[in-house]
C-alpha cells in the first residue's frame, strides 16, 4: 500500500514538473479573429517538436496586424530577425518567457506599437534606445522582474506613454529623465527598493493621476515632493518607513481621492494635512503608532469621505468623531486599537450607524477577549472611571459645540442689525439725494413763484386805502 501511494505522489510530482516546463521552440500556433474590431490574435505555442517553416514566417506573419503573445515558451533573448517580422503587431506579449536580456533597438521595427508586456521575467537591466521608433507606445509592463537600472535613453523618443509599470522589480533610484513623459497618467513603482526619490523627478507628470509608491525604503519626502502633479487622485505610500509628514507635503494635490499612508510609520498628524483634500473619498491610515487621531484635521466638513481606516494603530479614544464632519461616510475601521469597552460602548452610542458600516475582520477577532460588534477591547475595572472621563470630554465637546453656535447666533443677529441700518442709511440718503436733485432742477420756478407773491401783496397793498405808509417806508395800518 505504502509503495502504491510512493508512485502515486511521484506521478502527480512529475506532472507538475512537465507542465512548467519551458521550450525554445515554436510548435504550432492558433489564429483567433475579434468580431468586434479589426484585430487578430496569434498565440505561438513551444513545446519540444520543432517547426521551421520560413516560408510561413516571411511570406504570411509579416502581413499580421494584431495581437501576438507565447505559451510555454522560452526565450533568454529576442532575436531582431525573428520579431522584427511582426513589426505591424499593435500588441506585444513576452509574459513569462524566462527573457534575461532586451538589445537595444530591438524593437526599432515597431513604428505602430501600443502595447508591451513584459512581466514575470528575468530582466536585470532596459537597454538605451528599446523604443526608439515605437513612438505610440502607450502601455508598457515591465513588473516581476529583477530590473536595478534603466539606462536613461530606454524611453527616447517615446511621446504617448500613458501606463507604465515597474512594480516588483529592485530599483533603487529613478533617473528624472526616465520621467519625462507629459501623458503618463498611470505609474507603479511600488515592491522595489526605493530609499530616496529626488525632488524634481515628478515634476515632468502634470497629467498624472495614479502614482503608486508603496513597498519601498522611502524613509522622508521632501518638500514640494509632488507639487507639480496636480491632476493626481491615486496616490499610494503604504509600507514605507516615511515616519511623520509636513504639513504642506499635499498643498497642491487639490484633486486627490484615494490616499493611502497604511503603515508609514506616523505617530501624529499635524494640523492642515488634509485642509486641500476636498475631495478625498478614501483615506488609509492604520497599521500607524498613531496614539490619538484628530478630526479637526477634516474641520468644518469633508463631503465626500466614504472610507476611514484607523485600524492597527494605538488610539484609545475616538474624541471629536461626529456624524456631522462626514455626511457621505459608509466605511469605518477602527479594529485592533486598546478600546476600554466602557468606552467602546459608549462611543457606538453617540454615532448615528444606519449609513456607516464598522469594518469587522473575523479572524483578527480574538476568541478568549471581549469584544463589541467585532471589535477587541480591553475589560477594565475602572469602567466607571473611563465612562466619567469620557462623558466628560464628550459634554465638554457638546458645550463647546453650543458655544459656538451660540456665538455664530450672536455674531449673526449683529450682522443682520448691521445689515439693517445699512439699508436704513442707503434709503435715507437715496431720499436726501432725490430732494436735493428736485429743488436743484426746479429752482427757478419756485424762485419765480416766491417773486410772484410777494409782487402781488404789495400791489394790493399799495391799492387798499386803508394801508398808509411812513416817511421811512413802514406799512401802516388804520
Amino acid at each position: 500500500m505504502a509503495k502504491l501511494v510512493s508512485i502515486f505522489f511521484f506521478c502527480i510530482l512529475c506532472s507538475v514538473g512537465f507542465a512548467t516546463i519551458k521550450y525554445e521552440h515554436i510548435s504550432s500556433w492558433d489564429l483567433n479573429y475579434d468580431g468586434r474590431n479589426v484585430y487578430l490574435y496569434l498565440t505561438f505555442k513551444c513545446s519540444v517538436n520543432y517547426s521551421d517553416d520560413k516560408t510561413m514566417y516571411q511570406n504570411w506573419f509579416i502581413l499580421f496586424y494584431g495581437h501576438i503573445s507565447f505559451v510555454n515558451c522560452k526565450f533568454t533573448d529576442i532575436l531582431s530577425s525573428f520579431i522584427s517580422m511582426f513589426y505591424k503587431t499593435k500588441s506585444l506579449n513576452i509574459t513569462d518567457v524566462e527573457l534575461y536580456t532586451l538589445q537595444p533597438k530591438v524593437l526599432s521595427n515597431f513604428t505602430i506599437l501600443e502595447k508591451l508586456m513584459a512581466s514575470n521575467n528575468r530582466l536585470t537591466e532596459l537597454p538605451p534606445k528599446l523604443f526608439v521608433n515605437a513612438t505610440q507606445i502607450a502601455n508598457v509592463d515591465f513588473s516581476k522582474n529583477a530590473i536595478k537600472r534603466i539606462d536613461p535613453l530606454t524611453f527616447e523618443n517615446v511621446t504617448s506613454l500613458q501606463t507604465l509599470n515597474l512594480s516588483n522589480n529592485q530599483l533603487d533610484r529613478i533617473e528624472p529623465i526616465c520621467l519625462d513623459h507629459p501623458k503618463l497618467q498611470e505609474l507603479d513603482l511600488s515592491y522595489n527598493h526605493l530609499s530616496f526619490v529626488e525632488k524634481n523627478v515628478f515634476d515632468k507628470l502634470a497629467n498624472l493621476l495614479k502614482l503608486n509608491l508603496s513597498n519601498n525604503n522611502l524613509s522622508s519626502l521632501g518638500d514640494g515632493q509632488f507639487d507639480k502633479m496636480t491632476a493626481l487622485t491615486h496616490l499610494d505610500l503604504a509600507s514605507n518607513p516615511i515616519g511623520n509628514l509636513h504639513v504642506g507635503i499635499f498643498s497642491q494635490l487639490a484633486n486627490v481621492e484615494y490616499l493611502s499612508l497604511r503603515g508609514t510609520n506616523i505617530s501624529s498628524i499635524e494640523l492642515g494635512t488634509f485642509s486641500y483634500q476636498q475631495k478625498l473619498i478614501s483615506l488609509d491610515v492604520s497599521d500607524n503608532q498613531l496614539t490619538e487621531f484628530d478630526f479637526d484635521l477634516f474641520f468644518p466638513i469633508v463631503h465626500d469621505l466614504r472610507s476611514l481606516y484607523l485600524s492597527q494603530n494605538r488610539l484609545q479614544h475616538l474624541n471629536g468623531f461626529r456624524n456631522a464632519i462626514f455626511p457621505s461616510l459608509v466605511l469605518l475601521d477602527i479594529k485592533n486599537n486598546p478600546f476600554n469597552c466602557s468606552y467602546l460602548k459608549y462611543f457606538f452610542g453617540l454615532v448615528n450607524w444606519d449609513k456607516i458600516r464598522l469594518a469587522v475582520d473575523p479572524l483578527s477577532t480574538q476568541s478568549r477577549k471581549s469584544n463589541i460588534r467585532g471589535i477587541n477591547c480591553e475589560a477594565s475595572s475602572s469602567s466607571e472611571a473611563y465612562i466619567d472621563e469620557y462623558s466628560t470630554v464628550q459634554k465638554t465637546e457638546m458645550q463647546n459645540d453650543l458655544n459656538g453656535n451660540l456665538i455664530h447666533l450672536i455674531v449673526k443677529s449683529n450682522d443682520d442689525l448691521f445689515v439693517v441700518k445699512v439699508i436704513l442709511f442707503l434709503v435715507l440718503m437715496v431720499i436726501a439725494i432725490c430732494g436735493a436733485m428736485y429743488l436743484l432742477v426746479n429752482r427757478n420756478r419756485l424762485f419765480n413763484s416766491n417773486r410772484y407773491h410777494r409782487g402781488v401783496g404789495e400791489q394790493d397793498a399799495s391799492s387798499d386805502p386803508r394801508v398808509k405808509y411812513s416817511s421811512d417806508g413802514v406799512l401802516l395800518m388804520e
